[in-house]
């Protein structure tokens, strides 16, 4: 008895930091689409071409620790994962992360190193959020 109360503790703390992460993110969001002007519809299918997305991205990025010194944070960046995609985080989805990561960090403005980024995972992913 003792272990499924341990067991369905550690399930509840997981949903909870879960919905945290998800309400922080809507926060930096919501932040940031303010200070650049944009809307949510603006980005089912945002343009990462475009300068302006491309520092909303860092904006948010930037809010969340994932994007540092104008470097993406892998390690920040996978932790949403079960955000963007169903799939499980195995070596596979980790290497496919890493790959946009180390493309995106070959850029040398922390805008056009988030756009990069979201741009290679829209490509692999497609639309990251519904």
């Amino acid at each position: 008895m003792k272990i499924y109360v341990c067991v369905a503790g550690v399930l509840s703390a997981l949903v909870l930091v879960q919905c945290e992460i998800a309400s922080e993110l809507k926060s930096q969001l919501d932040e940031c689409l303010k200070e650049f002007e944009l809307s949510e519809e603006s980005l089912k299918s945002p343009n990462f071409e475009d300068p302006k997305v491309q520092c909303f991205a860092a904006c948010v990025m930037k809010k969340g620790d994932r994007l540092v010194e104008g470097k993406v944070s892998i390690d920040k960046e996978v932790e949403l994962v079960p955000m963007y995609t169903p799939k499980k985080i195995d070596d596979a989805l980790k290497e496919q992360f890493t790959e946009c990561v180390n493309k995106a960090n070959e850029e040398k403005d922390e805008c056009a190193v988030a756009g990069s980024l979201y741009k290679c995972l829209f490509e692999k992913y497609g639309a990251l959020a519904s």
